[in-house]
Formats: structure tokens, sequence, C-alpha cells
């Protein structure tokens, strides 16, 4: 009996049968046998030997693998006898018993015409056999077969000539005595590669059959028993699990170097021949057969030449196209793509291909992965591996599927184990892909290890230039990428093909379609999902993008060759872009165009920035505008007030730096501006130069626009650049001027400046610019020219002032309704603000004194004197030298001289003389001239001359000691100057305030033409309706503006001696003024004479004349100008005049008419009275009910066709006829349809026409209610909804008039009570359906009570220190109420009906009534207040009914705040900051008592919300 390991079992096989076999021609038994006896005694004497095949296998396992210790002619012997034991009838018919049934099943196996075929089937599909006694006589046999090849079927014959060729053994008998057992079939195996045709088949075919069990390789079973023992005790022999167990093993350092080398040679056959490998043919036969993985042929030889590659390829194209593939074929899929990346010599191409780059790189690595990866290295560097290697490579990489799984590497796993093991563990990383993209995305961070970080990228630098490898990728992207970008639709263009099969550009394709998708294609989501992760994932190392590394592969090496960190090499190339070649700084600016885009391709802002993105910057990120994103993150690297970590910040300064060399590298500003620099400065592409070219661009049509208006016609008033784009123009100079090293213009002219005085400056913040700018007279030229220019810049828009931006931040959210650009102008009316914080102040001033230097940085002053300055004040002019005042101080002197200076220019120096009055560092030549008399005479020591304004009255005190004539001829030209106009001295101005209205009514302040409050009431109280409207949570359009056509301007115009297009600037300026002044926030402003109106116009023009609603005709009556109306002779009278003379006046405003009569247009107006009234009737439309009644009896009396033109000889100042230059539009039928061209330009996303209400005086109620809306029905459309008409007011009860000279100026009223005094006053006291009474001493009266004692007292006392220590507001709950008693449920009823009744009043425009419920509010709570006492709880230590009453106190206050937004906004802002209530919490939602237990802190600003005004 013997026994073998077979199935995890011990068989005992009974050989008696085969007794016979064993002395077939053989003279005697082998133990016998005088040939072998002694040999058998010596060897084998320890084991029981039943039987000759005993023997003989006792011989053959012997531990020594030398035949030198058998004497020859025993070998000759025992060959002799294994060649008769197989041929032999017995034999055979030994295999006939032992295996009847598996002959029965076997069909091929029952041809008798081949000596020995049966044995040879058998043995050949002994896969087929069940485990027992067939199978064990097979494994027998075929260790004796196998260990000569002489006794194998077919083998001898066709392997003759390859056996001599490669010295594996001679066939003749002589050469028998130096045979060994199995050497032959050994040698030519290691030579399977260089075989003959049929040779190389048998060779494989042997070791098919060897497959099953070790024990049928007789060198390989020979030399691993021992490492059988030491690693694969366990392993049960069949089905080549002992193989597979010492492949595994093999490198274990303890694996004997024979073994291992057996093994490799047995690894080599199954590249050769996928069938070799027992374990895949058996786990994926199905699978094999199911997706032909195998050629057929025709030839009559059965081509067995499958290799291992075909094979792995084509499953795992069946995996990647979806198919389902078997557990335990994936898993023996995986073992052999281990394998193959384990050890290059198991890859033919590669060691054919490489060979000479091993020796020369990498002869001294060992395997076990690491040739490979060694030549991985050599690959990413520059002329690193041969073509032909590389190739081999890219083969080898996607034979093995390598970018699928992390475990496919050995080194790989074994060099981040660790890493997976502690950063790569969540459920979304549980397959093996999503490990190999976890590892990617923390290459560069903390957990990673250098041996994982080197190992993986070696992997991915072949995995980008294929992107079939990413299986992620692929299987989100397969079918689009066939779609779009031309790739095969399998995951090998063939199933079976083998080679390199490229796909650099793929991948790139993806990323377009998933950027930049054409109009009609985009990709599925999940694959633009996977392209964005892969090209973030690749962003770390330019060595995974191939489009950019290829091009610059020597670039890198010259230029970047000690850039070896994350993202270090790209940072390089784009440091170094002009210094690139021209094909490699193409792709680099491609791919920083394309970072620009999308920020997961930086690096370092996805690193660095990550959690100040998501703090600070969600919203841009959620919007998926990445350039926002980008823009986000510059402007909180400038803001002040934020925190952000180094890193961060030198990664947004890196970009910023970078988007220098081209403007296409700052994705916003290219989509804003793209357009605009193709058509205005082709040809540049630096973002500095195409800043100054577009900014020059901005400042000369912003010149044209001011001073292009002729006779109507604005001649290049329009922007040649685009709106989007002058907004990124002033973010990129704001840029610019944060930090002069990201303006070229500044820094390279100014840097050896900028080392002498600010060496200890740090730069950003401004630091730099207004360091240089302090030491302007000490500057270089070159960067005296610099800063020049850069100021210019400034005071052309301050929104680019970093500076001031940020040291007025609040005030300019406040004050200005957050307009940067006009900031600095906005600011000066607010130096006498309590509210404006003193280092705003400071800087406004200084701002202003810039200003006042060179007239250039003045735009306002020199679009207002541009034609005074060249008929009074020509001179040559340095072109990047201040002129220290020069310009200012000649107007000023010609202003005093009474020249004729235009009107505007007279009102900005006016305005500019009050400012220097004020802070005389306003004005450079007073400092450059007194200087020395300031110091000597009033000087910081002398306490009255440290309050504003007083160094000027100073200076005109001490008028006659002052020694400087120079000095003494500036102070007498200021003093001369109040002559002509008090405001000249603001002093003066002040003290007489209220005399002047008292008694100089009747004298006209200076030249000027300004609004009066009668404009501002209109204002104010549209105002206050959409603020309203928008706290309730409605979307507001709110328009406003002037019209400025007809004879009335064409005449004051002629007599300002001004042309009309100036005239109207400077009068629409200053209602501009006004209303910012006064905190009105309206939507949009229209002038008539913008050419969006003009086109409105002509366009209703042809409508009603297509619609037959004009003709022509002689027309005659009574004109008033002064209307712009012609008058029905029954609504006319005579009155006489002081001089004795008649005057035909019209009754309805007692202004002069004249008779005219003329050929003109005419609208029918005739036919629209019936619509008209229907409208009328069609609900409240007309408000207040008496206006409502007037307009009913004006629709009772019949219409008569109204004039809607002038001849233009007479009225050429407006909108000429469509068709008829001789006839000029009507300018009421111009001006009304400004409403219309707001509604057409509006930005609203809803439809806003028909308007809601108009807001107009009763003065102009006939053309609301009459002509409007019949001009509106004529052309089809709907009339407005509404009409607000409001009285006029009345100056201490006498009508206000220019004649009269009691014109109420509303800039006086912003002087004395600020614009929170007048708004409050004019909102309290107007009421819509009678005229209101101005009184400046009621006004003051009013402002002090309610704003400084009525509701500033109550906030004051509760933010006091004394009774608030914590500076706290309380939450309120209803037992803060009750624990107060009486007075704190009286109060608390007051409180909740409050609200509503406010917001019924505000809704119905009785805004004075909302305005007496919240003061009867407020005087409730100071009574509430003085009742509690709360110094007394306080000092009693009544702590819990103390902390009620300031809570309650505290509320009601709040409450007062909210409801008080639409009046007086600026005043409710500082309130409720004061409070500390967020800007989100006060909404008309928050005017209600709202119960709470929470705490807020006390805003830090100061309590005094408004001071009380002192006056006689």
């Amino acid at each position: 009996m013997v026994f073998s390991y077979y199935s995890g079992i011990f068989l005992f096989v009974n050989i008696a049968s085969l007794s016979s076999v064993s002395a077939i021609d053989i003279a005697g038994k082998i133990a016998t046998n005088p040939a072998c006896k002694d040999d058998v005694t010596r060897l084998c004497s320890s084991q029981v030997l039943p039987n000759d095949l005993a023997v003989l296998d006792c011989l053959q396992n012997r531990r020594s693998d030398s035949d030198s210790d058998i004497r020859t002619e025993c070998h000759s012997f025992l060959w002799q006898f294994k060649l008769n034991l197989t041929k032999g009838d017995q034999f055979l018919e030994a295999a006939e018993k032992m295996c009847s049934e598996e002959l029965k099943s076997l069909e091929e196996c029952k041809d008798q015409s081949l000596e020995g075929h049966k044995l040879s089937c058998l043995l050949e599909n002994s896969d087929s056999v069940a485990q027992g006694q067939c199978k064990s006589f097979l494994v027998r046999i075929g260790s004796i077969i196998f260990s000569d090849f002489r006794l194998v079927e077919k083998f001898t014959t066709a392997c003759q000539g390859d056996i001599s060729k490669f010295n594996c053994g001679r066939l003749d008998s002589e050469e028998e005595k130096d045979h060994k057992q199995g050497s032959t079939i050994e040698c030519l195996s290691e030579h399977v590669r260089n075989l003959t045709k049929e040779c190389h088949l048998q060779t494989l075919r042997v070791a098919e059959l060897q497959a099953d069990d070790y024990h049928l390789d007789r060198p390989l079973f020979l030399a691993c028993r021992d490492d059988r023992e030491r690693f694969c005790r366990n392993a049960q022999a069949g089905q080549g699990r002992v193989y597979k167990c010492l492949i595994k093993n093999k490198m274990q350092n303890d694996m004997s170097t024979k073994c291992r080398e057996k093994l490799v040679r047995r690894q080599q056959l199954v590249s050769e021949d996928y069938k070799v490998s027992k374990g895949l043919v058996r786990a994926c036969k199905q699978e094999i057969i199911e997706h032909k993985c195998f050629k057929e042929t025709n030839s009559p030889v059965k081509d067995r030449k499958v290799k291992l590659a075909q094979v792995l390829l084509c499953l795992e194209n069946a995996m990647h196209a979806g198919n389902a593939i078997g557990g335990e074929c994936q898993a023996e899929m995986l073992d052999h793509r281990r394998q193959l990346l384990e050890d290059y010599r198991l890859s033919p191409e590669v060691v054919y291909s490489c060979q000479e780059d091993i020796k020369t790189n990498c002869r001294t690595k060992e395997i076990g992965g690491k040739t490979l990866h060694c030549l991985m290295k050599h690959a990413r560097r520059q002329n690193g591996i041969s073509d032909t290697c590389l190739r081999a490579l890219e083969d080898l990489m996607r034979i093995t599927d390598a970018g699928s799984d992390w475990q496919v590497d050995s080194l790989l796993k074994t060099s981040c184990s660790s890493v997976v093991e502690t950063a790569c563990k969540n459920p979304a990383d549980s397959q093996p892909a999503s490990v190999i993209s976890c590892l990617m995305d923390k290459v560069f961070s903390d957990v990673m290890t250098t041996g994982c970080r080197t190992a993986l990228l070696e992997i991915q630098y072949f995995v980008a230039r294929d992107f079939r490898l990413d299986s992620q990728l692929y299987a989100q992207c397969k079918s689009d990428a066939a779609q779009f970008c031309n790739a095969a639709p399998n995951w090998t263009e063939e199933a079976n093909a083998i080679g390199p099969q490229r796909n650099p550009l793929v991948l790139p394709c993806l990323y377009r379609y998933a950027y930049h998708p054409p109009a009609d294609s985009s990709l599925k989501p999940e694959c633009a999902d996977e392209v964005r992760r892969v090209m973030r994932q690749r962003a770390n190392s330019v060595d995974l993008i191939p489009e950019v590394e290829e091009p610059c592969i020597e670039d890198l090496a010259s230029l970047c060759f000690e850039k070896t960190g994350r993202g270090e090499e790209m940072q390089c190339l784009q440091d170094n872009l002009e210094r690139l070649s021209p094909v490699c700084k193409q792709q680099v600016s491609n791919y920083t165009e394309e970072e620009a885009e999308h920020l997961e391709l930086n690096p370092f802002i996805t690193t660095y920035c990550s959690r100040f993105l998501e703090t600070h910057c969600q919203d841009e990120m959620d919007d998926g505008d990445e350039g926002q994103v980008m823009e986000c993150l510059v402007e909180y690297k400038m803001n002040t007030e934020t925190t952000m970590n180094s890193k961060c910040r030198a990664a947004v300064e890196h970009f910023q730096l970078i988007a220098l060399q081209d403007f296409r590298f700052s994705a916003h500003f290219k989509r804003a501006c793209k357009l605009d620099i193709s058509r205005l400065c082709p040809n540049i592409k630096a973002k500095p130069q195409v800043v100054a070219c577009l900014s020059e661009m901005v400042r000369n049509d912003s010149v044209a626009q001011s001073l292009g208006v002729r006779s109507g016609n604005h001649v290049g008033s329009q922007h040649r650049v685009s709106q989007p784009c002058r907004q990124q123009l002033r973010n990129q100079l704001l840029q610019q001027h944060e930090d002069v090293q990201f303006n070229p213009n500044v820094r390279k002219p100014c840097a050896s400046d900028e080392k002498r005085f600010c060496a200890q400056i740090k730069p950003g913040q401004g630091r730099i610019l207004e360091c240089l700018k302090a030491h302007r007279k000490q500057l270089d030229d070159i960067c005296h020219a610099a800063i020049f220019q850069a100021e210019k810049e400034e005071m052309d828009d301050s929104g680019v002032d970093f500076q001031f931006i940020q040291q007025c931040k609040d005030p300019i959210r406040r004050l200005c309704q957050n307009d940067a650009s006009n900031a600095l102008e906005c600011l000066k009316g607010y130096l006498d603000d309590s509210t404006l914080e003193l280092h705003c102040k400071e800087l406004v001033l200084e701002r202003m004194a810039e200003q006042n230097l060179d007239i250039r940085f003045n735009p306002n002053l020199k679009k207002a004197c541009s034609m005074d300055i060249p008929k009074f004040c020509l001179g040559s002019a340095s072109k990047d030298r201040e002129l220290e005042g020069k310009v200012v101080d000649c107007l000023k002197q010609n202003f005093v001289a009474k020249k004729p200076l235009t009107q505007s220019c007279s009102d900005h120096l006016t305005v500019i003389m009050e400012q220097q009055a004020l802070h005389y560092q306003l004005d450079p030549v007073l400092v450059n001239l007194c200087d020395k008399e300031i110091q000597i005479h009033c000087g910081p020591e002398e306490p009255e001359n440290t309050r504003q304004g007083q160094v000027e009255e100073c200076l005109k005190r001490k008028f006659d000691t002052l020694t400087s004539v120079e000095c003494r001829r500036h102070v007498a030209l200021l003093i001369t100057a109040v002559q002509i106009d008090i405001q000249a001295d603001p002093m003066l101005h002040r003290a007489c305030a209220i005399d002047l209205v008292t008694f100089c009514k009747d004298v006209p302040p200076g030249d000027g033409r300004k609004p009066h409050i009668g404009h501002m009431y209109t204002a104010v109280i549209a105002d206050s309706s959409a603020r309203f409207h928008r706290l309730i949570g409605n979307s507001v359009t709110f328009s406003t503006g002037t019209d400025e056509h007809g004879l009335k301007i064409q005449q004051a115009a002629l007599h300002a001696n001004e042309e009309p297009g100036r005239f109207c600037d400077h009068v629409s300026g200053l209602f501009k003024t006004a209303f910012k002044n006064c905190e009105i926030s309206y939507t949009d402003y229209i002038r008539t004479t913008e050419s969006r109106h003009k086109e409105n116009v002509h366009s209703f023009w042809e409508i009603l004349s297509e619609k037959g609603y004009i003709y022509k005709g002689k027309y005659e009556g009574w004109y008033c100008t002064a209307d712009e109306a012609f008058v029905a002779e029954d609504q006319t009278m005579l009155v006489k005049l002081p001089n004795g003379q008649e005057q035909r006046v019209s009754t309805e405003s007692n202004r002069p008419v004249e008779w005219f009569s003329e050929e003109n247009y005419l609208f029918e107006l005739s036919k629209l009275r019936e619509k008209l009234r229907h409208w009328l009737k069609s609900g409240p439309v007309i408000r207040p009910l008496r206006h409502y009644n007037l307009v009913k009896s004006w629709l009772d009396q019949e219409l008569i066709d109204l004039s809607i033109s002038r001849p233009g000889a007479r009225l050429s100042w407006g909108i000429p006829v469509p068709g008829d230059s001789s006839q000029t539009i009507y300018v009421w039928l111009d001006a009304l349809l400004n409403y219309m061209t707001v509604a057409k330009h509006s930005q609203s996303k809803m439809n806003i026409w028909p308007p809601s209400v108009h807001v107009i005086g009763k003065d102009i109620l006939k053309f609301h209610s009459i002509y409007w809306p019949a001009f509106l029905l004529a052309a089809g459309l709907e009339p407005p909804k509404s009409l607000l008409v409001h009285g006029h007011w009345l100056v201490d009860d006498q009508k206000m008039s220019k004649t009269t000279g009691n014109v109420v100026s509303p800039q006086s009223c912003i002087n004395l009570v600020t614009a929170t005094g007048l708004r409050y006053f004019l909102m309290h006291e107007g009421v819509p359906a009678s005229d209101g009474n101005f009184s400046m001493k009621r006004m003051v009266r009013i402002a002090n009570s309610d704003l400084a004692d009525g509701i500033g007292n109550l906030v004051s006392r509760c933010c006091g220190k004394s009774l608030n220590p914590l500076q706290t507001r309380l939450g309120v709950s209803p037992s803060s109420f009750e624990s107060c008693g009486t007075p704190g449920s009286d109060l608390l009823s007051l409180l909740e009906r409050t609200p509503d009744i406010v917001h019924d009043e505000y809704q119905k425009w009785n805004f004075y009534k909302g305005i007496d419920q919240v003061m009867a509010l407020v005087r409730g709570a100071n009574g509430f207040f003085q009742t509690m006492e709360p110094w007394k709880l306080k000092k009693e230590g009544q702590l819990d009914q103390l902390n009620a009453t300031m809570a309650v106190t505290l509320e009601t206050a709040r409450v007062v705040g909210t409801l008080l937004q639409p009046i007086v906004p600026s005043y409710s802002e500082r309130l409720l900051d004061k409070l500390g209530v967020p800007q989100e919490n006060r909404s008309w939602d928050f005017a209600r008592l709202r119960w709470t237990t929470t705490e807020t802190a006390l805003g830090s600003q100061q309590a005094v919300l408004f001071p009380r005004i002192k006056f006689d």
C-alpha cells in the first residue's frame, strides 16, 4: 500500500492488480535487479516497498534532486522499465480497469489507432475525472510519465529539433546515462517563448497536464518539497492548490531560491497559456466560453496558445461592460493580475522591451514589484526609459487593470495598508476602486506616507494616460466617451486585443464636455461628477496631466527640477510662463484658464482654503460659479475683519499673481470682459495692461458722457465698455490698490522708493500705496507718476480705494446705500454726522485734501467747471504732477471777482469753499501759504482751534497780525468769498440758519437752483412706502428722476448762460445729491434726456400714430410756459402789475400765459372720455377723495384734443417728432413716458406694468389723471392702478415760491437737523389731503421732542452702564410683564396692538397716523420706565424685577425701531444696531412682540441716537 496527498484526504491505493506489469520485459523486479539492487537498498531501505511502483516512487521522490546518487546502470534500467510500463498491454488493461467508467464518458479517448492514446487522453482530461481510484491512478502514472519527456505522447517527435537547439538533452541511447528526470521538459519550458510552433504547443500541453497537481512537475516538486512543508502544509493536493499556495508565498524571504525560480518558470508558462493555471481554468471556465476569450482557428493543428493576457483582457472587458463575472473567477483574475505586477519576468513583452532599461536603471532592484515600480519611476522622467519599454508598461497596466484595485499591486498594497486603515475606512470607500480614489484625495495629506504616495503616483502616471484604467471614471463615462470623444465602445477595441491602445485625449475631451458643453450636448451628471473628481485629484502632479506634462517635459527638467511637492511643478510652470517653449506655454495657459474656472484643479486652494470656503463662501459654492468663489476668497483675503490662514492667503495671492499674466486666468473677469477686450483692446493679454486699456476707455467715456450732450443729441454718451465688465474692472483695480504686488504699473517703477520709505510696512491692506502717497514729494519722478495715476483711479471711482472702502465700510453701507463707487462724494455730506466714525471721517478729509491738490483728482468739479477752466485758468500742467491746488484757487478767485462762471461751477465752488472753511487741511494753497501763521496764531494748543472751522476763523480774526503777504492775500480771498455766498462761511451760515429763514427769506441763496422741500416730500413719502413694502416682503421697483426737456428748461439755460444739456446735468445732479442726502432708496433714477428714454418716446409716438390717434392741425390758445401747458380762456384772468400794466395769468397756477397760434400735431383726447371715466370708476384710483372728485368733475365736461408737439423753431430743446424734425414732442407726453421707460428697463423678474401707484403733487394732477391714462388707453395699455396726490407746502403759513423768496432748501434743513430730522418732520406733519406748513422752529422742536427726548432718552437710559452693566438685551417673556404689575400689563396691551395699527396706516399712506401710534407706544414705555424706577430696584437689590423692567423696555425699543424703519431708516438702523438686532431679524415679521429667553449683547455704538439741537 502507498499513499499520496490528494483532495485533502489520504487515499490508500491497492496496486496489486498492477504487480504483473512490473516484470514486463524486465529480467526481475527493480529491487532485485542487479543494476538497481544496491541503490534501492541504500536509498529506500527505510520504506515498505510492496511492488515495483512503490520502489520507482521511492527512487523518483528521494530528497536529493541530483541523479548522481543513482548509478548509470540503474538509470537505464528505470528508463526502460517506465517505457515498457506505459506501453505494455497489461498497463493499458489496468487503465481500462481502473478508469472504465471514465473511458465510457470520454468519446475522444476510445480511438484505438494510436499507441498509448487512451492513457494520454485520460491524463489530458483528468480535470473531468472525479475523485476515486481512476483519479489516484492517473496521478501516480502522471508522476512516472512527466519524469521523462520521452514518455509523453508526440512530445519526442515534436521537440527533437528544439531539444538539440537549446541543449536540453539528447534522444540517442548513448546519452541516457546523463539523463536527469524531467530536466528536458523543464529546459524547454524555460525557452518556451522561442520554441517552434509544434514544440511550443506540446510543451504547453505538458504544462497543462501538470497543472492539476504539483507532483506532476517533477523539477518543481523536488525543488519545493521543503517549502511546501514550510508554507503550504495545509494546502490540499490537486486542482493546482499547492501551486497557488507556493506562488502566494514566492516573495517570502525564507522561500528557497531554487523553489522560487521553478515557480517563476511555472508562472511564465501560465503567461503563455492560461490553461496552465488550473485554478483560473476551473473558476472562469464558463465565463471564458460565454465571452469567447480564445481565438478559433481553421488550422489542422489545434492552436492551444491562448495567452493569459488575452483571457484577462477579455474578462475585464466583460466586467467593464457590466456583465456578471463569478466571484471565484474574479478572485482568480485578481491573483493573476497581482502576480503579473509582482514579477516583471512573467510579462514577456516587459522582459523583451525593457531589458536594457532594467540593466541601466533597475538592475539592483529586487523582484516583488520593485523592478516594475523602478521602471514606472523612470517613465516619469525625461528620456527615462525607451518608448518600447513605455508601451510594454502601458500594456501591462491595462492587462492587470491596475487602476481599479489597490490590492493588485503588492508594493502599493504593502505601502498603503496603514493609510487605508487610517483614512479610507468609510463605507463609501468599501470598493477597491473607491480606495484608490480615497488615496488620491489624501495623496498629499498628513496621513499619507512617502512610500504610499510614491507607489500610488507611479501607478497613476499610467492611469492618467488611459481613461479606461480608472474604473470609476470608465463605468460612468464609457457611453459618453464613445458618443462625444470617439472612444471605442468596448474596454478594449477588440475583446481579445493585446498591445498598446492609448487614450490620452479622451479625458480632456470629457473635461471640455463637462465644463463647456455645446448647447445640445452634455455629459450625464454621474459622468460629469467623475470627471471633476479625476481632474481634482490629478491636479496634484503634472505627471498626471499628460496633455501638459508631455509638451513641457524639457521645461520641467530645466526650470522646475527642484519642484517635487504637491502641485509645485504646475505652479513653477505658471510662474515661468513667459520662459516656456511655445507649445508648453500654450498648454499651461489652457490649463491655468481652466484652473481659474474650476477651483478643484488648484490643489493649494482646495487643500488650504477648504474650511474657509465652507465658512465664508458657501453661497458662492452653492451657486456653482467658481469664478465668484475665487472672488469671494480674494475679497475676504483683503477684508481686515476676517482672519485667513497663512497658507490659504498664500494660495490666493499666488492665484492673483499668476492671473496678472493673462486676463483669461481670471474667470469672472474673462467672462464679463471678453467681448469688450476683443473689441476694444485686441492683442493684449497681460491683465494689468488689459485693465489699464479698458479703464482708460471707461474714463474717456465718462468724460464724453458729461461733455457730449449737445442740443439733446447725446453724442458719445454711451459707455463702450459693458456694465458687467465695468464692475469687474472695479474689482481688479481694488485688488491692485490693496497690494501693489498685483499692480506692476506701481510695483516696478516704485521698487526702490518702496524699499527706501516703506520697508517696515507690512504688504497688503493698501498700506504700501498709502505709504508711498505719504512720501509723495520725495518720490522719484517715475514712481511719482505711477502714484499720480493710482490716485486718479481712486478719485475717479472711490470703489477702488481699498483703505477708504475698508475704513468706511459701515458708513458706506449705512449712509450711502452701499454704493462704493460714489462713496467719497456721499460721505462728504456726512462729515457733521455724529454717527460717522472718527477714523472714517479723518480718511474722508484726507481724500478731500488729495482731491483739492489737483483738479484732475476731482472729476465732479472738473466736469462742473469744464467750460470755465479753459476760459479763466488755462495753463500748462504736468501730466503726472499735482497742481498743488492752483486750479481750484484760480476758480475761487474768479468766483470772488464775480466773473461769469457757469452755474454748475459756482455751485461746486461754494461747496468746496464751505468744506475748506470747516477743514482748513482741504485747502492746499492755505496750508502751503499759511503754514507758519497757523502754527504761530492758530496752533492746537488753543482749545477752540481743535474744532472744525476754527482755524480759518482764527486766521480771519488775526488778519491784521499776519506777516506773510501771500497768506494775507489768500485769507482776504476767503473773507471776500462770504460776500458772494454766505455758505462759503459755514460757521456764520450755521449760526444764522434760523435768522436767514426768518428775516432773509426773500433773498435767494447765492445764485443756485436747488430742490425744495416740496420735491423732497414727494420723494420721502414714496420712499417710506417703498421701504415699508420691502419690509413686508414685497418686491419693489421705485423710480424717480428729472424731466429735462421743454421751453422752460430751454429759457432757464439761456438765462444761466449755459448749454441746455450742461444745465440739465447740473440741475439733475442737484436732485440726485438731495435725494441721496435724504436717504431716498430709489431703484432707478430716470432722466428724460437719456437715450433709452428717447427710444421709448419715439416708439410710443409710432404706436399712437398707427392707431390713428395723432393728426396734424392748427392750434391756438393761451400757453403757460411755466406750466408747459395750453390753458383754456375761461381758466385765465387779467391781473394788474405793480407798474400799472395788465398781465393775463392762469387761474390755476397764477402764472403768466401768452397767446400762441401754430400748426402742431394733436392727440384725439376727445375720443377717450368714456374710457377715462370707466377707469376712474374701476376702483379707488385717485386718493385722497377730494382729488378724485376734482378729476371726476373734469371728466364730466367735454374734452378737447390736445396739442402734443411744438414747432422746433420755438422749442428746440426736446425730442423731435419721428419723421418730422420741424416739430418737437410735447414735453408732458415726453415726461410722462418716463414711467414706461423704467418698466421696460427694469431688472425685476416680475412684470411691473401697470405701476401700482404714482406719487405726485396736486399741481400736476391733470397731466397724470387725464392725459397720461388717455395716452396709455389709446396705445392699448393699462393705466396706472392708482395715484396718490399730496398737497403743497407753506412756509410759516405762506405759499412757498421763488418769487417770494421763501423756498426752503432741503440741504439747509439737513445741515440743521440731519436727514433723519427732516424726514421725520415731513412724514409727521405731512397730510396728503391738505397742504403742509413748514416751520424751521417747529421742525427742530419736533426732532428734539420725539427723536432726541422720546425715543433717544428711552434707549440711552436702558443701555447705560449704570442700569445695564453687562450691556445685554435680556430675553422677554409673559412673566416679564406680569412681574411689573399693572404698568406692565398696560404696556403689554399697547405693545401688542400697535404694530397692526401702524401696518394698516402705512398701507393707506397715512404715515403721520402711523407715527402717532408709534410715539404713543414710546410715551407709554417712558411712563412705564419712570413708574418702575429701575434705579431704585437696583439699589434695593430687587434684581428679578429690575431685569424684567429692562427686558420689557428694551423689547419695546426694539419694536419701535423696527416700526420706524420706513420713516427714518438710518436712525432706526442705529437704534437696532445698538440693541444688537441682527439684520435678518429686521423685517416686518419682527415688528411684533417676540418671546425669547435668549440674551443678546448690545452693540458697541454710542447710545445717543439723536443729539439735541440747540437754537434760540
